[in-house]
């Protein structure tokens, strides 16, 4: 399982499939889903969720880049369901949690300073 939970870490914006996740950990499908969800404690998607909503995160807090484009980048094809995942994990909009960083890193940045 420590490769699968590797690949998706490091890509997570690839095209991962349950049965191209279960090839990677030589299992078939049901074996694979019924360890993956023992062994982490959550199901794949789940997973694959969070782990994008992670990349997307040090994306939005460290590039200028446009939330479709770490949407896309990290792996939905839609903006809006990337949106709606973002929020429903980090409990605000990947805008707000870009503007909530900038806020973050100047306040830290004037803590420094004095």
């Amino acid at each position: 399982m420590d490769a699968v939970v590797r690949a998706v870490l490091e890509g997570p914006g690839n095209n991962w499939s349950i049965t191209r996740l279960a090839r990677l950990a030589a299992m078939s499908r049901a074996t694979f889903l019924r360890h993956f969800t023992r062994e982490t404690g959550m199901s794949v998607g789940v997973f694959l969720a969070r782990a994008r909503v992670m990349a997307a995160a040090d994306i939005l807090s460290s590039t200028g880049d446009t939330v479709a484009t770490v949407a896309g980048l990290v792996g939905y094809g839609s903006e809006s369901a990337f949106s709606r995942v973002f929020r429903s994990e980090v409990g605000m909009s990947p805008a707000e949690f870009r503007r909530d960083q900038v806020r973050r890193e100047r306040n830290l940045r004037g803590i420094r300073t004095k």
